[in-house]
């Protein structure tokens, strides 16, 4: 049964009615229904964003566990949106009317940008969608920022170097500014080279892959660039669009010539998502030039991206391009189509015949093949080197951002907005048409109403302004232009046939044009920037706030600023009408601003940049964000780490997971994932997967390691657990004999001085020993013969075995000094085979040694523990230079409890298995040719114990489990090593110093298992969970090999890894208490949740205590009986947990 579930966020982003339809972030809707009754059945209450950020502060306790719905970004169809197939197939507002009928509370994260000021872009929510949200469900439903701008990438650099940098979510760091010439760029008050404001009005222009059009034809792109200074070009950056189809890709062999001579020739590998591999889509792509370039400021230079191999049918990548004007104009200067433009081969970015009526060819590209786009390509050229932004400029650009979301969230979710009039035409009222057509009346402002005129014409363009006047002052924040038909501009009216007039609409001419207004019609301001797809779709155009006054006319100028074809197409003549124009004008009703926010991708500026963190040892953001968080009042955060939300104060919770409330964990939840899979992902993360660990009297040992603040379970496991064994203190291993207290840190207050020569780690560690022995706990210190490395030392072992007395003595003072209740000697993998067998004496030795010490630990009062190897007994299975030294029924008569490290079978360097097997035969993972042993690992370690420990002492026997696991990269597989990496491990080091990935004193098997084991890695229970909920992987058991433990696979990646669950320590409690054993030895404490490892109450009247080698008190007289604590059961109270 469980007692506790946790308090969890979930991240959906859209559904469909569709199932064939799911992708990555669009999920089945009656999935999700299934989920979230799912949830509900397991006891589950639904919040909104604002409960559970109340329950994260501490301001509210409720009764049941909670679940925070989050709809990511808002993705819904609108009545707008001009697809009407996906209005009524996919999008939130699919199941908000489920969720609001239900009485299912949610939260939605915007990207207020994504919103603009009255109508969103197309599958986005609209403020007012979102507003009716609100309201319908009487509040139930609300919302929260996933930020303004900033959902999406820039170029950051890790190291400081412009060849290491790379896209990166833009809250992560500081993003790199390059030297060079950013070619799009104009102004010093421009926005940030990475603003989605760039990409708003961009075109997509193909740059390499296969020609979608007919499926076979390569790619070759020319970008004709003229920069603005002179240097050499080492490095090429460009922003890519999407690849057609999106989400494709291959293995691309390109050349890139800088005025015919070859820049680069080479493959651009696909990128590595968490999902998937595919082309880099919407995000700065880098490469490095082979041979770097020269370019001369104001001279041309002719840039050749050309694709040398795809099969039929691949993909096709674009870059987004900024339209360049045909006029040079102010703003935008050195901008024209004579100093950019580019060529391309590509037909079309779809399938020939796809389209339907009229099959014309901007239907599927917006310039024909061989013309000229008018355009520059956002393509950085990077002399190599550059700078990160400063923190100030990290700080400023984040918190404009910020201050922009509450902005919107105050001013747009809950206004009300009217349009008004400003100006309307119609042929009635200008019926003689301007014939012939030329740029000269092209440019007439006058009051009147008669249609105005926009469009591309013999190669110039044609610009309409519209008189507009109010009756009232108002201002404006946008635009609603409404365009009519294409006019034959080309011919005089008279001549205008239905044939003529049917071939003009079915032409077609994207216009990006600036919104510009003047008083007088002679001196322009521009107040925005839009284009002729925005308007088509019925779209508000949003500018700047501007001022009408009523009664007085102010004149409105679309201008564009593209050129179109400049071939023989009949697009060369495309002129729009324009018959009316609305302006939108919002009330002051407000909304509230936000206290929480989502990171975009799950990405924030970590603490680990600041010398001083705020929270230091906490999972926690840097003081930037610290600073712009204050400022703009948000109070809580969250990523897409798939951890555990606790309330803690740092002190009282496992290292994993200390998140402080800036990073909350959110389990996001895949469209991809099988319902089956979805449901497991949910169980994991909510805590219902296993059943919680029951005390059932036996005695918990756990071994903790150093950690600054403390550890979780020492604080809120104080009554259960009975031995702390802290980690530790070393045998010098050689004389002078000593015990080093300076290998690793300990939790006993003390200065550790910290790891290497940058001494990690360093730092005055909390007094934890105090704390338990203040509440009745037994904390032991651990001393080990692997003196601060996490690897047995044998020789040192065999030291201490040759040196009893003078180990004992030094044991023994050492610990009584420090104030320790006792000691755990854990000596492991002493190697008794050499010298031709001779060193199987050290086996006697080593009793000898715990003889002495059990004397002098007697008549000091210390309890004395040990670790001992788990043996089978099977000679053909035990390693001995593991197992062989340690004679277990002699050792336990001298020790008060023995741990068997009943968890070490798997290593870093093994292939994937549990730590301690059930069910699979012992030798299943050994040589074949061996006798085989039906037994499992761990039945054979059960059969060994109590075949071999005397019934006397089997009650100090402590059963170890472990909580943690291992992770395993493809390597396991066989010898299979990358070809780089092997390639680096060949190389031996020239001036013969020892280098840890050239192994040139190692055998190749030797250099096979050092590789595993410095790639391959330990991964606690938090962990586990965190890489299964962010792959969307099963959490897995194999019952074939093993009923405790749990696995993932993923199998597109290869990786594999196993861990301890609830039920590792659970099957050796069961097994302690049906064995007649002593209890449980856990290593390591913090690594398993604390409310799922770890009995919360002890069972009371079953607890038998380990034998122990010295007197222990007894209450005999009524007296002391008394002086026992107890519990006074009170009918119909709640029973609460007592500190003793």
């Amino acid at each position: 049964m469980k007692k506790k579930l946790f308090n969890i966020a979930i991240c959906l982003h859209g559904v469909t009615t569709r199932a064939r339809d799911r992708n990555t972030y669009i999920a089945y809707i009656n999935d999700v229904k299934s989920q979230i009754l799912y949830l509900k059945s397991i006891g589950y209450q639904f919040v909104n964003g604002a409960q559970y950020r109340s329950w994260v502060l501490g301001e509210w306790e409720p009764e049941n566990p909670i679940c925070c719905i989050m709809w990511d970004d808002a993705r819904a169809n609108s009545d707008n949106d001009a697809n009407a197939d996906m209005r009524h197939t996919e999008g939130i507002q699919l199941i908000m009317p489920w969720l609001i009928r239900n009485g299912i509370s949610c939260c939605i994260p915007i990207i207020t940008r994504r919103q603009h000021k009255y109508q969103p872009e197309q599958g986005f929510a609209s403020w007012k969608m979102m507003k009716k949200w609100v309201l319908d469900s009487k509040g139930k439903i609300d919302v929260m920022t996933h930020t303004h701008n900033i959902h999406h990438l820039a170029v950051i650099s890790e190291d400081g170097t412009a060849y290491a940098a790379d896209s990166n979510p833009i809250f992560e760091n500081p993003c790199w500014l390059d030297n060079g010439d950013y070619l799009w760029i104009r102004n010093a008050d421009d926005p940030w080279y990475w603003d989605q404001y760039w990409t708003e009005t961009a075109y997509a222009m193909p740059i390499w892959g296969v020609d979608q059009y007919e499926g076979r034809d390569l790619c070759k792109t020319t970008f004709h660039v003229t920069p603005r200074s002179s240097f050499s070009v080492k490095i090429l950056r460009f922003w890519t669009a999407l690849a057609h189809p999106s989400g494709g890709g291959y293995d691309i062999p390109i050349r890139i010539r800088a005025n015919g001579v070859t820049a680069f020739e080479g493959v651009i590998k696909q990128k590595n998502y968490e999902t998937r591999d595919q082309w880099a889509e919407r995000e700065f792509m880098s490469i490095t030039m082979q041979n770097p370039f020269n370019v001369v400021a104001g001279e041309m230079v002719a840039l050749e991206f050309e694709t040398l191999a795809g099969n039929e049918g691949a993909p096709l990548l674009s870059v987004y391009c900024l339209p360049v004007y045909h006029d040079e104009v102010p703003y935008a200067p050195g901008l024209t189509d004579d100093k950019f433009y580019g060529v391309s081969n590509i037909k079309g970015w779809r399938k020939a015949g796809t389209e339907g009526p009229p099959e014309r060819s901007w239907q599927y590209i917006d310039w024909p093949p061989g013309d000229k786009w008018p355009v520059v390509p956002m393509m950085v050229l990077c002399d190599g080197t550059g700078r990160n932004a400063t923190d100030a400029e990290y700080r400023e650009y984040i918190g404009n951002d910020l201050r922009s979301t509450q902005y919107a969230l105050e001013n747009y979710m809950m206004a009300n907005w009217r349009q008004l009039q400003a100006w309307e035409g119609d042929w009635e009222s200008n019926p003689d048409f301007v014939y012939p057509f030329t740029k000269d009346n092209t440019e007439v402002f006058m009051p009147g109403t008669g249609l105005r005129l926009m469009g591309w014409y013999q190669d110039f363009n044609v610009y309409p302004v519209f008189p507009t006047q109010v009756e009232e002052s108002v201002v404006v924040d946008g635009l609603r232009i409404w365009i009519g038909d294409v006019i034959p501009v080309g011919l005089p009216s008279s001549e205008w046939t239905a044939e003529i007039w049917e071939d003009h609409q079915n032409r077609n001419y994207n216009i990006v044009f600036d919104v510009q207004v003047s008083s007088d019609g002679v001196n322009w301001l521009k107040i925005g920037q839009s284009a002729t797809w925005v308007a088509f779709r019925g779209q508000v155009l949003d500018i700047e706030p501007t001022q009408w006054t009523a009664g007085e006319i102010k004149y409105l100028r679309l201008y564009p600023v593209n050129k179109g074809i400049s071939g023989d197409l009949p697009e060369r003549e495309c002129v729009y009408s324009i018959v009316r124009v609305l302006l939108m004008i919002k009330d002051n009703t407000k909304g509230d601003p936000t206290k929480s926010l989502c990171y975009p991708f799950g990405a924030f500026q970590n603490n680990y940049v600041d010398e001083t963190p705020v929270k230091p040892e906490w999972h926690d953001v840097s003081r930037n964000i610290y600073s712009v968080f204050d400022e703009v009042g948000l109070d809580v955060a969250y990523t897409i780490q798939v951890l555990r939300n606790y309330l803690h104060n740092g002190d009282d919770i496992g290292y994993g997971l200390r998140l402080s409330n800036y990073v909350r964990g959110r389990l996001m939840l895949l469209g991809t994932s099988t319902l089956k899979e979805t449901l497991n992902l949910l169980d994991a993360y909510s805590g219902n997967m296993f059943p919680d660990t029951q005390h059932n009297g036996t005695k918990w040992q756990v071994s903790l390691e150093g950690d600054l603040l403390g550890h979780g379970t020492v604080k809120r496991r104080i009554n259960t657990v009975d031995y702390y064994a802290f980690d530790a203190w070393a045998f010098s291993g050689k004389h002078p004999i000593e015990i080093v207290k300076t290998s690793a840190p300990v939790n006993d207050g003390g200065y550790f001085p910290g790891f290497g020569d940058d001494h990690s780690g360093a730092g005055t560690y909390a007094d934890e020993k105090s704390w338990i022995q203040a509440r009745g706990g037994k904390a032991l210190i651990i001393i080990n013969n692997n003196l601060g490395t996490g690897s047995p030392d044998s020789e040192a072992g065999k030291h201490i075995f040759d040196n009893p007395d003078e180990y004992v003595a030094v044991m023994v003072r050492d610990a009584k000094e420090a104030g320790w209740d006792g000691i755990t000697c854990n000596i492991e993998g002493v190697a008794v085979s050499g010298n031709d067998g001779a060193d199987i004496r050290y086996r006697a030795q080593a009793v000898e040694f715990y003889r002495k010490l059990h004397h002098a630990c007697r008549a000091a009062g210390l309890i004395l523990h040990c670790t001992a190897p788990a043996a089978t007994g099977n000679p053909n299975y035990d390693w001995i230079d593991w197992a062989g030294w340690c004679d277990h029924a002699e050792i336990i008569k001298y020790v008060d409890g023995m741990k068997l490290m009943s968890y070490t079978e798997s290593f870093e360097w093994t292939m994937p298995r549990p730590a301690a097997w059930d069910v699979t035969p012992l030798m299943f993972y050994e040589d074949p040719s061996k006798p085989q042993d039906p037994r499992s690992f761990w039945n054979a370690v059960i059969d060994y114990a109590k075949n071999t420990i005397p019934d006397a002492y089997k009650r100090r026997i402590m059963l170890g489990a472990r909580a943690f696991g291992h992770i395993w990269y493809p390597n396991w597989k066989g010898n299979n090593i990358p070809e780089d990496i092997q390639a680096v491990i060949d190389q031996a080091n020239a001036d013969g110093e020892y280098h840890p990935m050239s192994f040139w004193k190692y055998t190749d098997d030797e250099r096979v298992s050092m590789y595993k084991q410095g790639t391959n890695e330990y991964m606690p229970y938090a962990e586990f969970i965190n890489y299964c909920g962010t792959y969307a992987l099963e959490v897995l058991q194999d019952l074939s090999q093993d009923t405790s433990e749990m696995y993932l696979y993923s199998a597109r990646s290869e990786v594999m890894a196993w861990c301890g669950t609830p039920l590792t320590g659970a099957r050796s409690m069961n097994a302690a208490l049906k064995e007649g054993f002593g209890g449980v030895g856990i290593w390591k404490i913090d690594d398993g949740d604390i409310e799922e490892y770890y009995p919360e109450f002890k069972r009371f009247g079953l607890s038998n205590p380990m034998i122990p080698s010295y007197d222990m008190p007894v209450p005999e007289t009524e007296e002391e009986r008394e002086a026992v604590p107890r519990f006074k059961v009170i009918p119909g109270r709640k029973l609460k947990k007592i500190d003793f």
